[in-house]
């Protein structure tokens, strides 16, 4: 992949990596980094893309329940981001 592409990358990955690793139950964030870092970078960008796809599905669906449902959505993943890992 070019380079421009990987710094290209750089700042959602470490946006999702950082989400993710607190969001997989079963495996500590150390194990969880490790795992999705030696995925190759296109996985890893697929995986971004999904990432991104389900928040916006989410947000979407829950758009209908009024404007409080995205809110709260995005209000409790920022509360489990912000927990120490």
């Amino acid at each position: 992949m070019p380079k421009a592409m990987t710094g290209l990358l750089a700042l959602p990955r470490r946006a999702f990596l950082c989400a993710l690793s607190r969001l997989v139950v079963g495996l500590s964030p150390e194990e969880t980094r490790a795992r999705i870092l030696s995925l190759p970078i296109h996985d890893q960008a697929a995986l971004i893309l999904a990432s991104a796809t389900a928040l916006a599905l989410a947000t979407q669906l829950l758009a209908h329940a009024g404007p409080g449902g995205p809110l709260a959505l995005w209000f409790t993943l920022w509360a489990l981001l912000r927990q120490p890992s």
